[in-house]
């Protein structure tokens, strides 16, 4: 037989082998050694940086260390292990990482496929005196804690360092959305920078009050809020009520474990871009991040300029990035981490006080939806009262309503008369998600919809920007 690779057996596990090496070489400390300093080197740039330390010294398959990692947090280090083919090297590891780095203690993570065993539990310290709940470090110089015992992961997501820093300079002065805060990062980034406020806001209540934790710690000026609850559900919110911001950055969970949940994860991102963009003034910037591993950069960059291109509202791509440097990429399906920046053309040579301007007491601009129904009456009037229940959120009401009984043929069946107070309220409804969530039923209740203003055709097929559509011409 001839050698093919060393590794570590593990028939739990779907993986059979975790490939250490192809090679012949010792499966020992002198192999553990080599991996460290091998993976100290690949990071010297963040090594050598006083602003940062909070680290990952070792990134699994991409260090040659597959299913291990290890992250650093100031004096504290934390070692994760997805496989139990590592509890019978654990202590040589251990010693060898305390060797090099010299850490104030160690501590072991096990994710949910390794099972504890005796003084090899979840949260064990192996080295050391015991953490206190959060340990304090540096990223990008801003002050951050890490729950290293019962935190997600490690206790912290480090892989996002370079993308909070890009994301902070494009928040400069202005208003900031930061949804999926967890931790508070790209929130203290953007108010470190100089954000005029920031919202931070998540699902989990312990991650906005991170946020604001994080926020107090720094001691930044900035008028900081949170709010708590489903991204989806506070972002329409946001948009009824009207605000705008200058940046936002949307860095959700994962969204498809498995091959099969990808189409509904690239729904889930589309989703989140429309909400997103019916939030930004114009020229403002939008980082879309995704960590489903399972999606690709070039999907992500896909989906959101494809979402960007159906709502109408032209975007300029400033930048697509991914894992900082402790993060390193050794083979493609390493490369999880992804982020989109776009920055709005909406109203572009427009000021925006234009796009915004109440048009007055007496005015309004009317919009005509003409539709063709396919005969399916019950679906038909289903569709209409979750179009009209629309209008309320966007300023909107019927002004009139039209059903033709004896229309002869090519004649809609319904034509609605759409009035809102400005050109705003109107991009906001053409534009609301929520009608997307409906297109089935419409597709099954409708053949055809034109909506215009009398000189603006806005086709679902072939969107338009309502540019034309100014405040001051009813």
């Amino acid at each position: 037989r001839d050698f093919a690779a060393i590794g570590l057996w593990d028939p739990t596990s779907p993986i059979r082998i975790r490939v250490l090496a192809t090679h012949q070489t010792s499966v020992g400390p002198d192999l553990w050694r080599t991996r460290i300093s091998e993976a100290i080197e690949r990071r010297r740039g963040l090594v050598d940086d006083f602003e940062v330390t909070g680290l990952r010294w070792l990134h699994g398959e991409s260090d040659r260390v597959p299913g291990l990692v290890a992250d650093g947090y100031g004096s504290t280090l934390v070692v994760k292990l997805y496989t139990p083919a590592w509890l019978a090297h654990l202590n040589d590891v251990v010693d060898a990482l305390a060797e090099r780095l010299g850490p104030e203690r160690v501590i072991l993570r096990l994710a949910r496929s390794v099972p504890a065993t005796p003084g090899r539990a979840d949260g064990t310290i192996l080295l050391g005196e015991h953490a206190e709940e959060s340990v304090a470090f540096l990223e990008n110089g801003h002050t951050m804690t890490a729950d290293p015992v019962d935190g997600q992961k490690t206790g912290y997501f480090l892989d996002q360092r370079a993308n909070r820093r890009s994301f902070g300079d494009l928040a400069e002065a202005g208003d900031v959305l930061d949804v999926f805060c967890c931790h508070g990062g790209f929130s203290v980034h953007a108010a470190a920078a100089g954000a005029r406020s920031v919202l931070s806001t998540d699902l989990s209540p312990h991650a906005t009050e991170s946020a604001r934790r994080h926020l107090a710690a720094n001691a930044v000026d900035v008028d900081h809020q949170t709010m708590t609850g489903d991204a989806f559900e506070i972002m329409e919110q946001l948009a009824g009520d009207g605000r705008r911001f200058d940046a936002i950055v949307v860095d959700p969970p994962s969204f498809a474990s498995r091959a099969d949940a990808v189409p509904g994860a690239l729904r889930a991102y589309t989703r989140l871009t429309h909400l997103a963009l019916d939030l930004l003034r114009p020229g403002a910037t939008l980082m879309q991040a995704s960590c489903t591993s399972r999606i690709d950069t070039e999907m992500l960059t896909q989906t959101v300029l494809g979402a960007a291109e159906r709502a109408g509202h032209p975007v300029d791509v400033l930048d697509v990035s991914g894992h900082d440097l402790d993060h390193p990429v050794g083979f493609p399906e390493g490369s999880y981490l992804k982020a989109v920046t776009i920055r709005s053309q909406r109203c572009s040579g427009m000021d925006e006080g234009d796009s915004v301007r109440p048009m007055g007491a007496d005015s309004r601009i009317e919009l005509t939806v003409r539709l063709w129904s396919t005969g399916a009456a019950e679906r038909f009037a289903e569709y209409l009262d979750r179009l009209t229940s629309l209008l309320p959120r966007h300023r909107g009401e019927v002004a009139r309503r039209i059903d033709s009984v004896e229309g002869g043929p090519g004649e809609p069946d319904t034509v609605l008369v759409l009035a809102f107070p400005d050109a705003t309220a109107i991009d906001g409804f053409l534009r609301d998600p929520a009608r997307a969530d409906f297109e089935e039923l419409a597709g099954q209740a409708i053949t055809r919809s034109l909506i215009t203003d009398g000189r603006t055709r806005v086709d679902p097929d072939e969107p338009a920007t309502l540019h034309e559509l100014r405040p001051d011409q009813p």
